[in-house]
């Protein structure tokens, strides 16, 4: 009894955290994540619970934009200053990791050519850190 409440108040603190994030974001965010301007959102924020009770909370969106692969990874490279990058042929991942509080958000954005522009994967992981 005693792990479960303890679980659920980590739980409420992580999303209490997550929204605090949301809010510090400011200019870099709009209604959905990270979103490359100009981009088209072509799949609704999902965010995924289930980890919730574990002190992970996750959500995740894709855009489509007519602008190259290189002009997109450059531009959240910027972003995400400080970002791990690779490449894969017509694909581009980033990775940046921040820790604030104890609270971890993780951000993953992977971006691939698709005519007539890219797509772009958004995901991003809140968790409790060290």
């Amino acid at each position: 009894m005693k792990i479960q409440a303890r679980t659920g108040l980590l739980g409420l603190s992580l999303a209490v955290a997550f929204i605090g994030l949301c809010s510090l974001a400011g200019a870099n965010w709009d209604v959905g994540l990270l979103r490359f301007p100009g981009a088209v959102q072509i799949h609704a924020v999902q965010y995924d619970l289930y980890g919730l009770e574990h002190g992970w909370l996750t959500r995740s969106t894709a855009y489509q934009t007519a602008a190259s692969p290189e002009d997109v990874a450059a531009w959240y490279a910027d972003l995400l200053s400080g970002s791990d990058t690779h490449s894969n042929g017509d694909c581009f991942m980033l990775h940046e990791s921040r820790t604030l509080l104890r609270v971890v958000r993780a951000v993953t954005v992977q971006m691939c050519r698709l005519p007539p522009g890219t797509l772009i994967l958004v995901k991003e992981n809140i968790y409790r850190g060290p």
